[in-house]
């Protein structure tokens, strides 16, 4: 069994209540200068727009590789990065809800204490609606159903504990363009939390091994990244987090600690089944701004572009969103959901 890492922390830069920039790290680490060329640059804001799925110019390599043995320098006690030889028939299909019956999957459902699992059934498209059981039992009274009225408990990660930390967290890696991410990250001297989706770990385990050598937090985001986790039985939610947390153990030699849900689709049910699992929820910051009663949450949209979205207008909003910071969460910081799936982001 790979070790766990010891503590699990949201990597965070602080945000500057003066210009809203990015300044600081969670780790100590110096800013390396940003690279010249072609395939280190990007089009002003006005002219980025979707990109097929195929799209594929301008890659880059990691800047580093790290052999078996190599162990990170910025925490102590932890194991040498193990040999990576992933054979590809020995996991699931990429992309598609892991099947239930193997012995992976029943042996993790036999280490789950099922008597402290809540007991309802999945939801269903369109439950998030006046009169439909799931909408009525989906706040903390209830379910606590974070897609239908953004219901947090206690032990989920929603928000940063001091005020003007920023939680730097990505999804959907890793893709083509997250090494570009990783450079311009780097030039900052900052660090992100990854959440990853398994599956994508079979075609990049170097971007994994890179990201966690380097100081970055890595988390789970389900395996096939397919549809929400409380529309799964219970059997296909433990395959979706078992699948990708033991990949991350294959590539980094140690257990994540951290998932966050496709979507942040969560209730009590999956929310019991992660922590049974060891890890803990992360989501993303929500709240009403005291002087609107509008709902603000950071969620950046940047995926909107991939989608067709306008660029500049996400910018502008996700702008918008920053500058309500302070006044919105005067006793925390904010966790923020962005994306290294596409270029575009």
């Amino acid at each position: 069994m790979a070790r766990t890492l010891a503590t699990a922390t949201i990597s965070f830069i602080l945000l500057s209540s003066s210009s809203r920039k990015l300044v600081g790290s969670a780790y100590a680490q110096d800013p390396t200068p940003y690279p010249s060329g072609e395939a280190y640059t990007w089009p002003p804001l006005g002219q980025i727009s979707s990109t097929p799925d195929s799209y594929a110019s301008n890659t880059l390599p990691v800047s580093s590789t790290y052999t078996a043995g190599a162990t990170p320098t910025y925490a102590a006690n932890v194991p040498p990065l193990p040999e990576v030889n992933l054979n590809i028939g020995s996991y699931p299909p990429m992309d598609q809800i892991p099947p239930t019956d193997s012995p992976e999957v029943q042996a993790w459902k036999a280490e789950i204490n099922w008597d402290l699992i809540p007991k309802h059934d999945p939801t269903q498209t369109g439950d998030c609606a006046p009169g439909k059981p799931a909408y009525e039992t989906r706040g903390p009274d209830g379910h606590c159903w974070w897609t239908c009225g953004q219901c947090v408990r206690d032990v989920d990660i929603s928000t940063c504990a001091n005020s003007m930390d920023y939680g730097h967290t990505y999804d959907d890696g890793p893709a083509r363009y997250t090494t570009k991410l990783l450079t311009y990250l780097e030039s900052k001297g900052h660090h992100a939390t990854f959440f990853l989706i398994g599956s994508r770990i079979l075609d990049r385990p170097e971007v994994v091994r890179y990201e966690y050598m380097t100081g970055h937090e890595i988390g789970v985001h389900t395996w096939s990244h397919a549809r929400g986790l409380t529309t799964m039985t219970d059997d296909q939610v433990v395959a979706e987090l078992g699948w990708t947390r033991k990949i991350i153990q294959d590539v980094i030699g140690v257990t994540p600690k951290l998932m966050r849900p496709p979507q942040g689709d969560i209730d009590d049910r999956v929310r019991a089944i992660s922590l049974a699992m060891g890890m803990i929820p992360v989501l993303w910051s929500s709240r009403q701004d005291p002087d609107t009663g509008a709902e603000i949450t950071w969620d950046s949209n940047d995926w909107r572009v991939h989608d067709g979205g306008n660029a500049t207008t996400i910018q502008h909003d996700w702008e918008d969103v920053l500058g309500t910071t302070n006044t919105v969460f005067p006793d925390h910081g904010i966790v923020a959901l962005q994306h290294d799936k596409a270029p575009e982001t």
